[in-house]
């Protein structure tokens, strides 16, 4: 579970993965004014079961807490068979970022501190792409 501080900066993972970190996020979008975002639900065999990109997002500034809107998508999966439905992780556009320490969510409790990780949650927990599944 990362603080706030941690998902800014960003943080490495191991070798192969890594956050970039909501700054560096929120840098590339001032130079570009247009971001990708692409999600891909990938189990321990290393199947791709189900994947989502969305070519039209928008990421505010961290004095909205890097608010993000999502517009557009195409979801496809592929794989063995299961069915994942990730744009329920990605529809929470208007949502500001939000940790177990930096509570942003449209929740009265923490949703964050419930997940174990950060996430642009909205009033409920239908999603927790960071956390653990």
């Amino acid at each position: 579970n990362k603080t706030y501080s941690d998902y800014v900066k960003g943080y490495k993972i191991d070798e192969s993965n890594f956050w970039i970190g909501l700054d560096n996020v929120y840098r590339f979008f001032l130079i570009y004014n247009s971001l990708q975002f692409k999600m891909e639900a990938i189990f321990e065999n290393d199947a791709v079961i189900a994947s989502w990109k969305n070519t039209g997002v928008s990421i505010d500034s961290p004095s909205n807490f890097y608010n993000i809107d999502f517009s557009g998508s195409s979801t496809s999966a592929s794989g063995s068979g299961y069915s994942i439905s990730v744009s329920s992780c990605l529809s929470s556009g208007g949502k500001p970022f939000s940790t177990w320490d930096n509570d942003h969510d449209g929740s009265p409790s923490n949703l964050a501190a419930q997940a174990g990780a950060g996430w642009y949650f909205g009033s409920s927990l239908s999603c927790n792409p960071l956390g653990q599944l």
